[in-house]
């Protein structure tokens, strides 16, 4: 529907009642020993209702409630976790000195979500009441989730710029079966502190150089829901008797604990009284056992089920880079600078798997490749990379035809004029990836006498975004491409054939380079020394969020993804809130 409809005719409100707390105990019974319980809560109610006047204007598809829509929903979540952790620090020698740590962690949290919708309401009535049809059943999801663990670690020190730990660690989640559920996971790392041996030996060029590496494995213990493992069942009437009807996603008793094993190994130095440093790391990660949706065939009685299939891997280099470019008097500039790349691959014991059956969304796994990149149709083009366009007049259906110059969507073969062969099979590959090349972030603190201020930009590129916003946008009759096409800047059919009859859309158009570098936030500052009520501190902060974006993108931002935080779809936009740009004012005081 038209945005302006959206924002004037559509009410959508989300009210949040959130607690948040923890309680800490610190004991210190023996000298050397100190034990630690902390236990949090986080626990939030919220009241999520919309509301959709009537509609009656002619041509208003039925799928956006021309005769009105109300819903309201509530989400309760309740989340608890207790740490205990005890430490015991000893000087086994005057040289070498050993820290031991045992610790074990319980984690649980449930959640209710119930939410009821109506169409056809009644005039000048907003809620669910004045609805005259319901959608049945209403719905109600009921989830409990418990993680428990517990871990070892010792660590040697030998005349303090030796150190070496090794730990282990043992999980398990409710999330998967009994038999799968608790793993064993082990590390070790350790680190040359070079600056304290140069030191000794009278050279003082670094303040700080230290040598670091580290071994260890993990488990994502979160990688599905709490019920996932089952094949769920939903109720249902039928014939006027209850009864229950099974989900197209099949439980799988069996699967296993995504597995992680890292290893990094890196440097942190700094010179000039700690004015110039530097923290360099490099990482290889492979994850086996990775759980994704697998498509199954019809007679088993689902259409996809979770499964451990292949593996994954990323490799990559972060450095962070720190400076006091300037310290004189009451002027001081500090500027950080952090850079990322990470290059990830994807292995599975077939070429591709899409993540949903939705031919528009084109994230999918495929061989080699990393994980989420689009999948989809493709422009068909000349031996030069250049578009093949047709040549004259031709028909796209009986009561559609196109001018000359208009693109082809790729088909397996060709014509012996040259063109797709049309009773062919489309040709589909890779034609985008939402994995960044690299990120990095600029920030410079500036500080001159009570005055502050904060400058933070942030760098994506190197990735591409799916915008299928074009999908609406480019259908014949509206959008900008229809637009063109009606002022004779295209041919006549091109928005036939790039919209496309189905899966025929040409979904390659629909990729956009999503690099961008954003002014993420500004702040200034200024503290007072107040002199009343015993105010030991006063400091007046305004910040702005979000303010500016240099990019390509002919979506609204390039940073925003249909999938919410889903790993496997990414860079995925279709009718998705920008993020917004916000601004803040702030008062602190300490007493």
């Amino acid at each position: 529907v038209n945005p302006i409809t959206v924002l004037e005719d559509i009410k959508m409100t989300n009210a949040t009642n959130r607690v948040i707390g923890d309680l800490q105990l610190n004991l210190t019974p023996l000298k050397g020993l100190t034990i630690d319980f902390i236990s949090g809560l986080d626990t939030y109610t919220q009241l999520g209702q919309t509301y959709i006047a009537p509609m009656p204007y002619p041509g208003v598809n039925p799928a956006f409630f021309p005769d009105g829509y109300a819903s309201t929903a509530t989400a309760q979540v309740f989340q608890v976790n207790n740490d205990l952790n005890a430490t015991y620090r000893t000087n086994i020698t005057p040289k070498i000195a050993s820290t031991t740590t045992l610790g074990g962690t319980v984690q649980y949290d449930r959640s209710n979500f119930t939410q009821i919708q109506g169409r056809a309401m009644l005039p000048l009535i907003e809620t669910v009441a004045g609805a005259q049809n319901f959608f049945t059943p209403a719905g109600e999801i009921r989830t409990e989730r418990s993680i428990q663990g517990a871990f070892l670690q010792q660590t040697f020190s030998y005349d303090g710029f030796v150190f070496v730990s090794a730990a282990g660690r043992v999980d398990g989640s409710s999330v998967f079966g009994v038999n799968n559920r608790t793993q064993f996971y082990p590390k070790v790392s350790g680190n040359l502190l070079v600056s304290e041996l140069l030191q000794r030996s009278g050279i003082n060029t670094f303040d700080l150089l230290k040598l670091r590496a580290a071994y260890g494995e993990s488990g994502n213990l979160t990688a599905i829901g709490p019920y996932d493992r089952f094949s769920n069942m939903d109720p249902v009437v039928t014939a006027g008797g209850a009864g229950f009807v099974r989900r197209t996603t099949l439980g799988n008793p069996n699967v296993q604990v995504e597995r992680q094993t890292e290893f990094e190994a890196g440097l942190d130095a700094s010179v000039l009284n700690g004015r110039l440093g530097v923290e360099f790391n490099v990482y290889n990660k492979n994850v086996r056992d990775l759980l994704l949706p697998l498509a199954i065939a019809p007679t088993q009685g689902g259409s996809q089920i979770f499964a451990n299939i292949g593996g994954m891997t990323n490799r990559g280099v972060e450095l962070v880079l720190r400076a006091t470019p300037v310290k004189a008097g009451d002027f001081t500039w500090n500027a950080t600078v952090i850079f990322n790349r990470n290059r990830n691959r994807v292995s599975l014991p077939f070429p591709l798997l899409r993540f949903s059956a939705d031919a528009n969304r084109m994230s999918s796994a495929v061989d080699g490749q990393p994980l989420g990149v689009f999948y989809g149709t493709v422009y068909a083009r000349n031996p030069d990379g250049s578009l093949l366009l047709s040549p004259g007049p031709r028909a796209l259906s009986p009561t559609v035809s196109t001018d000359a110059g208009v693109p082809f969507v790729d088909r397996v073969g060709r014509t012996p004029e040259g063109l797709p062969n049309p009773s062919t099979a489309l040709v589909q590959r890779v034609v985008g990836d939402p994995n960044p090349r690299w990120t990095g972030s600029l920030i410079n603190e500036f500080q001159y006498k009570r005055f502050t201020a904060r400058v933070l930009l942030d760098a994506v590129q190197g990735f591409n975004i799916v915008n299928l916003n074009r999908t609406t946008y480019n259908n014949v009759g509206a959008g900008l491409l229809a637009e063109r096409e009606l002022r004779g800047e295209v041919p006549r059919g091109t928005v036939s054939i790039i919209g496309g009859f189905g899966d025929e859309r040409i979904r390659e158009d629909m990729v956009e380079d999503g690099s961008f570098v954003k002014l993420r936030e500004i702040t200034f500052g200024y503290s007072v020394a107040p002199k009343l009520w015993g105010l030991n501190n006063l400091s007046i902060n305004l910040t702005g969020r979000n303010l500016y974006s240099w990019d390509n993108y002919q979506g609204w931002d390039p940073e925003i993804n249909s999938g919410g935080q889903s790993n496997r779809i990414r860079g995925d936009d279709f009718g998705t809130v920008p993020i917004p740009r916000t601004y803040q004012v702030s008062l602190t005081a300490s007493f």
